[in-house]
Parts: structure tokens; C-alpha cells; sequence
């Protein structure tokens, strides 16, 4: 068992040559070890291979304009911060931004979890507990999985991006308040699919049986200083033996995925599960874990990303960028293409996209592995024009099940739209197009096995134009 002293850095004064190294790291697993550092400073990662010096140099903010929230320093939020660091002395540049894995170099796998002005530089809801140094970094040996091997991925039947709505570790929360998300939410019709144990553990908190609380978390403690939580589950399927003290197996069912808030369900627009990870009574980004239990999970050769939420401004031009795609290891994407709003076709992994009229836009991503298997995903572009109020199309877009569609399954849909007028639902097979309310939901069948991009359009309070997009896979 690690101890809080194995996992959390601590400051010890080692010479290394003429150089001082502050904070000796262990990075030995079974989880990462996290550790910050302000510029300048640096730290020694002890592995059972050797040693590796990190040090940040600098930190370069890109930024989004976001006119949404009010208060918002010149109405931009962060969306990435490139972190400069010399590893064994040697420069390299560290992309901390939602989707990011770690990268393997000097003998560990290396990610920054945050920096000082994200984790909590201004006035936002809820800022992290640490990120106080300019920069807060995890680590973990090179050639080990990010979380233990028998991790599993927390939801039945699931397939990932089965929703446009999707929060990760650093985002955004879009059409909120000032609020970087903390853990990953998972948007998924509520009340339909199992949130399981994602390894064996005891449950140390969890609301009273059958009494809804806040968001009906329950934590789950999973061994070696690591604790999980899961949240917004509805309080009639959370299971009543789910209670502190209660054992639970890796895959075993806690309830099922839902939309309370504040002890009720309040998340009309925005049902979903939230995962939490805390190391050591550290909350740290569950992304890389999450993903690599989607892999030992589910059987998907490819995980096609392009980016949840993007903003920009009218005549603005926003970049597109698919790098954070994902295939099951062993596996190698080749090929990157864009099918933009206008109907135009990029081709690589990078699309700039200029947009004149101010609306909410849904831009395709398709991926292609070296093997031939293929995925497809959809970003939601939010163009603002400065001076329109708030009373402006926004919302997402579900279906269930998500996963062991085949052709004759019937298929649920929902749509979870604000201010959107005139809204039509295409399912991508060739037949009508279906009127549906803007929050409502209808279903269909497919007839045949196959990748289908699912779309659901209409028009803002100002007409301008309104469009979320999510795949949908039938299998044989």
C-alpha cells in the first residue's frame, strides 16, 4: 500500500552536479504521483530504471472568447497552456489542455495536470484544491498503464462520445458559470445504463438510502491511497445497500447513470455521470484512466476526438485539430478528414474554419488506423457576435442504447436544446428527415451495420443557424 508521503512530493534539497534539485518524486506507481513547481524549479522523478530532472521554463496561454459568463477577464477563457520544460536538460514543450494523454520521455510517462492562473488565477467556481505553484504536474513510470490494470470503465454498454454533451478535466463547462471542469462528465440519457464499481473497494460515502443528496455522490475507496467517486445518479436507481462500509467488486452495479443536482433532478439539459479521481486526497485528472480503461473494456479498434466545445468569434476563424484521437495500442491512425458545415472537405489533421454569420456549428471528424478500422465525432463551434444577449441556440444531443446496436434496435433519441426554433432530426440512413421538439425525444431503427453521423438542426432566436452532431455505430 503507497502512503500519502510515497505519492505527494516533498521538499528535500539533492545536488546534482552544480544544480539544485528540489522535490525528489517517486514515480514507481501503481498511480501517478503528482507534484508541482514553480518556473525555474526543478525536480528529480526517481523510477526503478533511473532517474529523470524535469523543469518548467515558461508557460504560454491560448485562450477563447467566450461571452456567455459574465465577469470573464477581456471575455476570454483559457483552452491550453504550452509549458516549456527541460527534461534531462533537454527542451521540450508539455500541452496541458481537455483530451491530452501523457507522454512517455526520460524513462517516465509525463503530463501537466494544471497550471496556478487555471487551477484557481481568478474568481471561479469551485478551483482546485492544489495548482498554488505555477505548475502541477503527474508522473508514473514509463511502460506502466496510468491506473492499475484491472481498472474498468464505469459505464455498462457504453460507447464513448454517445452524446454531444462531454466535459473533460480543463474544459469549459459551456453555458455556465466560470467553472474549469473538475473529473469527466459522461453524457447519457438517464435512468438507462449501469454505473459499476471500476475496481474492487469500499464505499466510504454515500447518501442515505433512499434520500437524495446535492448530487448523490458516492465514493468508493480503491486501494493504494486512491479513492473514486461517482455522481448525479437518481436516488430511486442508486442502489440502497449502497452505503459507507459497503464491499464492492470491480464491475459490480451502484446504479444508473442520471441528472440530479442539488438533491433533485435539475440536470433536465445535461444528464450524465460524473467520475472523480483523488490520489491521496488530491484530485487529479481521471482522463488518461478513463480512456485507458474505454480500451480494456470495449472492444474499439479507434476513439475519433474532436474536441467537445470550441468558441470564436464572428468573422473569426477557429482551428480545428483531431491530434487528440486515440487508437487501442498496437494501432496507429493514418488518415484525418474534416466534412466542415459549408459542405467542403479538409483533408490532415488540422482544419482552420472561418465563420461569418454568428450560430452554433457541428464540424465532422473521420479517422482511418493503418488496419482499416474507422471512427467518426463531431465538435460543437459556438460563434458568438459580442453584442447579442444570452438568449442565443445552444444545447446537446443523446441516444441510447450507445452500444450493441444492430440492424431492428430500436433507438432512442433525445433532444436537449435551448432557444432553437424549427428543429429537424436526420438520422444519417438516407431516410426523412423528422421533425422533433427542441427537448424531446423520438426513436428509429436501422436496417443495416454501418457508421451513421446522427444530426439535429434549426434556427436560433435571430434565425441563425443551429446544429449538434453525434455518430452512431450499427453493428452486424
Amino acid at each position: 500500500m503507497s502512503t500519502r508521503d510515497d505519492r505527494r512530493s516533498y521538499t528535500q534539497h539533492v545536488p546534482i552536479g552544480d544544480r539544485m534539485i528540489l522535490n525528489k518524486v517517486q514515480a514507481t506507481g501503481p498511480w501517478p504521483t503528482v507534484f508541482e513547481l514553480d518556473l525555474g524549479e526543478a525536480a528529480q522523478l526517481n523510477t526503478s530504471n533511473g532517474t529523470t530532472v524535469i523543469k518548467p521554463i515558461d508557460i504560454e496561454y491560448h485562450t477563447e472568447p467566450e461571452y456567455w459568463v459574465d465577469g470573464i477577464h477581456d471575455n476570454r477563457i483559457i483552452a491550453a497552456a504550452m509549458v516549456t520544460v527541460e527534461v534531462d536538460g533537454e527542451p521540450m514543450v508539455l500541452c496541458c489542455r481537455p483530451g491530452v494523454l501523457p507522454v512517455t520521455v526520460g524513462g517516465v510517462r509525463l503530463m501537466v495536470e494544471t497550471v496556478g492562473k487555471w487551477a484557481h488565477g481568478f474568481i471561479q467556481y469551485r478551483p482546485l484544491y492544489h495548482g498554488y505553484q505555477d505548475v502541477c504536474f503527474s508522473v508514473i513510470e514509463a511502460g506502466l498503464p496510468w491506473a492499475p490494470e484491472d481498472i474498468m470503465f464505469p459505464i455498462a454498454n457504453y460507447r464513448w462520445r454517445s452524446s454531444t454533451y462531454h466535459n473533460t478535466w480543463g474544459s469549459m463547462v459551456p453555458f455556465n458559470c466560470v467553472y474549469y471542469q473538475r473529473g469527466e462528465d459522461l453524457g447519457a440519457i438517464p435512468d438507462r445504463l449501469s454505473v459499476v464499481a471500476m475496481r474492487d473497494g469500499t464505499v466510504v460515502k454515500a447518501p442515505r438510502p433512499g434520500v437524495a443528496q446535492d448530487y448523490n455522490p458516492v465514493t468508493q475507496d480503491v486501494g493504494d491511497g486512491a479513492q473514486i467517486r461517482y455522481s448525479h445518479m437518481n436516488i430511486e436507481y442508486l442502489r440502497t445497500d449502497v452505503v459507507a462500509g459497503t464491499e464492492l467488486k470491480r464491475g459490480e452495479h451502484i446504479g444508473l447513470t442520471g441528472q440530479t443536482r442539488i438533491g433533485a433532478r435539475k440536470l433536465l439539459y445535461e444528464p450524465r455521470l460524473n467520475v472523480e479521481l483523488y490520489l491521496d486526497e488530491i484530485q487529479v485528472n481521471p482522463y488518461p484512466m478513463l480512456i485507458e480503461s474505454y480500451f480494456r473494456t470495449y472492444p474499439d479498434e479507434v476513439l475519433a476526438l474532436a474536441g467537445n466545445f470550441g468558441h470564436v468569434r464572428t468573422n473569426g476563424t477557429y482551428r480545428l485539430d483531431a491530434s487528440r484521437s486515440v487508437a487501442r495500442p498496437g494501432s496507429e491512425i493514418v488518415d484525418y478528414e474534416w466534412h466542415l458545415h459549408d459542405g467542403s472537405v479538409v483533408k490532415g489533421i488540422y482544419a482552420d474554419v472561418h465563420y461569418e454569420r454568428p450560430g452554433y456549428y457541428a464540424e465532422e471528424l473521420v479517422v482511418r488506423t493503418a488496419d482499416g478500422a474507422e471512427d467518426w465525432d463531431a465538435i460543437s463551434v459556438r460563434v458568438y457576435a459580442p453584442t447579442w444577449s444570452k438568449k442565443i441556440a445552444r444545447g446537446w444531443a443523446y441516444y441510447s442504447p450507445s452500444r450493441e446496436i444492430r440492424p431492428g434496435t430500436e433507438v432512442e433519441f433525445w433532444t436537449c436544446l435551448l432557444d432553437v426554433n424549427n428543429v429537424l432530426i436526420d438520422f444519417g440512413d438516407g431516410s426523412p428527415e423528422q421533425p422533433i421538439g427542441a427537448f424531446d425525444s423520438i426513436t428509429h431503427t436501422y436496417e443495416e451495420p454501418g457508421l451513421y453521423m446522427v444530426s439535429v438542426s434549426g434556427e436560433g432566436p435571430k434565425k441563425e443557424p443551429a446544429q449538434v452532431k453525434m455518430r452512431l455505430r450499427v453493428e452486424p
